[in-house]
């Protein structure tokens, strides 16, 4: 009995010693030191949701927007359908310089200075210059989509949904995120997203708050 006490006594002292010596393994800034708000407000917000509300796409507006596949094609996901797996994700940020698309080499420079965009981000150009004319090039988009497998694309202007680079995205599955805000407060690499858009029925875009969780 002493034996069979002075064994269970050993094998939990050693387990305690394991645990511990796994806990100082785990870095002390693990979590998130701040959160970053990427959305833009705007008085258009009302205009934007009765518009989602009757199923039709968001007009253009300076609000933060969500664009769901449906826009695309009614069997895909509307902004109510999108699985909240989706909406929570590793977060890239690209510099593009606005005079032109988002391009490959632009994709490459940033995996050069910061490893791979891990599978399934969603991924955020930040433009500087003219923000009239930012897009992602066909190429870029592309590889972001089936080489990373990235759920979503945004940036701070708003994305033409008729343009064929942002319509192969919402063909796959992938939403469009517009009109963003504060992504020279957000580090490249290294933060998580969340993207909370309102639970419209059916809707194919909607209004949409966007935060970065920095670590």
């Amino acid at each position: 009995m002493k034996i069979r006490t002075f064994v269970i006594g050993y094998v939990l002292a050693l387990a305690l010693l394991v645990f511990a010596n796994r806990r100082s393994e785990i870095p002390p800034n693990a979590g998130f030191h701040s959160v970053i708000d990427l959305t833009s407000t705007s008085a258009g917000n009302n205009k934007v949701q009765a518009a989602a509300s009757k199923k039709s796409p968001i007009e253009p507006g300076k609000a933060t927007q969500i664009v769901a596949p449906s826009s695309y094609s009614p069997k895909l996901w509307s902004v109510d359908q999108i699985p909240g797996e989706r909406l929570v994700a590793p977060l890239a940020v690209i510099h593009a310089n606005g005079s032109s698309p988002v391009s490959m080499n632009d994709v490459v420079s940033y995996e050069k200075n910061y490893g791979e965009i891990p599978l399934g981000s969603v991924v955020l150009a930040r433009v500087q210059g003219d923000v009239s004319n930012a897009a992602f090039s066909s190429d870029a988009m592309k590889f972001l989509l089936h080489a990373r497998n990235v759920i979503g694309i945004g940036m701070e202007a708003e994305m033409m949904r008729n343009s064929e680079p942002d319509t192969y995205a919402l063909s796959h599955s992938a939403y469009l995120l517009n009109n963003l805000n504060n992504l020279e407060k957000v580090p490249a690499s290294g933060s998580m997203v969340m993207v909370a858009p309102s639970k419209l029925r059916a809707a194919t875009a909607g209004p949409v708050r966007v935060l970065a969780l920095v670590r």
